[in-house]
């Protein structure tokens, strides 16, 4: 309506937002107004605030001393923090200079020692190389002699290469020791003197021992017969020349000559502990080999022992050598003569080499003789 009272105006945003002073503020600005007109006032609140500078000094000097001295420490404290942290990054640096170095070190010293490995395998292949070369030339050596074509006993016996005029070197003798018996010489030769023999038989002396009486077929100079005496048996012994037998009984040896397969036929049944032929089946023709068994096992009397010696032709030499005897008829192989005597009723046969390891598969192509022990 036109007579009404107008509103209240209403504020702008802006003024309703600004805050108003508080009392205190105006009092404050009033104080001062009357400070500027009152002469000297100002001097007077300098002098104040002077002196109530100097008292708070006075009064708070301990504790600015006091915080001083935590500033001053904290100073010290934060110089000896970027120290240490000056201190571990060195530390830290030279950890990992070390562990380098250290890694290095471990590779340098691994490589080494994989080149050692390799020189040491290389030196352990050639110290193989050079024993199985040093091995190598023994078998070699040893093979050239054992298979070896010259005869034993032509050096013993006086054979020599010779120079002779017109022919040149050649091998040969002159003036040789002769008996007249031709095989009895012969024998002398390439079997070697009696002590030579008898140091061979000796072998036998543990297996005749309690086997007596023994017949030594082919008794030869009687060097069997000599060990069978010392083994404390009743020994006797029979052979075709008579040369041999003489030389047999003039050492005080029981001999006579004759031929040994008829006296094993003229043998009582059971009569003999044992029966020897010391290289003698090399001698005999098919027929006489197996009458030699089959009449051996007849005189034999349960547990009896028929010994039989021969060469071994597995060994290359003594068989280049076996025709050297020209009354050889053939060799008998150690299987056969194993053979022949089981075939014959013997009870059991072994063969070995008296001269050997005692393992006859070693001994097989290594030994120039081999022994047959066969038992009724």
């Amino acid at each position: 309506a036109r007579g009404a009272a107008a509103p209240a105006a209403t504020p702008s945003p802006a003024e309703a937002a600004t805050p108003r002073r508080p009392a205190a503020n105006a009092n404050a600005s009033t104080a001062k107004r009357i400070l500027r007109r009152v002469p000297g006032a100002q001097r007077l609140r300098a002098r104040w605030w002077q002196m109530q500078d100097r008292s708070v000094a006075s009064r708070t000097a301990d504790i600015r001393t006091a915080v001083q001295a935590v500033t001053d420490r904290t100073s010290d404290l934060a110089h000896v923090a970027t120290a240490l942290d000056d201190e571990r990054a060195r530390r830290d640096e030279l950890t990992q200079r070390l562990t380098a170095d250290q890694a290095a070190r471990d590779k340098a010293l691994e490589e080494r020692l994989d080149g050692l490995d390799r020189r040491l395998a290389v030196t352990a292949v050639a110290e193989e190389v050079r024993q199985l070369v040093a091995e190598a030339r023994q078998v070699t050596a040893d093979h050239l002699v054992r298979h070896s074509v010259e005869p034993y006993g032509i050096r013993e016996a006086g054979f020599a290469i010779e120079d002779v005029a017109g022919i040149g070197k050649a091998l040969g003798a002159s003036d040789l020791d002769a008996t007249g018996d031709q095989y009895a010489d012969f024998l002398a030769t390439f079997r070697g003197p009696y002590d030579r023999v008898l140091q061979l038989m000796e072998v036998y002396g543990p297996l005749l021992k309690g086997h007596g009486p023994l017949l030594d077929i082919g008794s030869g100079r009687g060097e069997l017969l000599e060990v069978a005496e010392r083994a404390g048996i009743e020994a006797s012994g029979i052979d075709l020349d008579v040369e041999l037998v003489r030389q047999s009984v003039e050492r005080g040896r029981t001999a006579v000559v004759g031929d040994g397969i008829e006296a094993l036929r003229e043998a009582a049944e059971a009569s003999l502990g044992a029966v020897s032929a010391i290289h003698v089946v090399e001698h005999l023709a098919v027929d006489d080999l197996e009458a030699f068994f089959r009449q051996a096992q007849r005189a034999l009397r349960p547990g009896g022992l028929l010994l039989s010696e021969t060469i071994n032709p597995h060994e290359v030499s003594a068989a280049s050598t076996f025709w050297v005897d020209p009354t050889h008829r053939g060799p008998v192989f150690p299987e056969v003569a194993l053979a022949l005597a089981l075939s014959t009723g013997f009870r059991s046969a072994h063969v070995f080499a008296p001269d050997g390891t005692g393992d006859w598969e070693h001994d097989r192509s290594r030994s120039t003789r081999y022994a047959l022990v066969a038992r009724r």
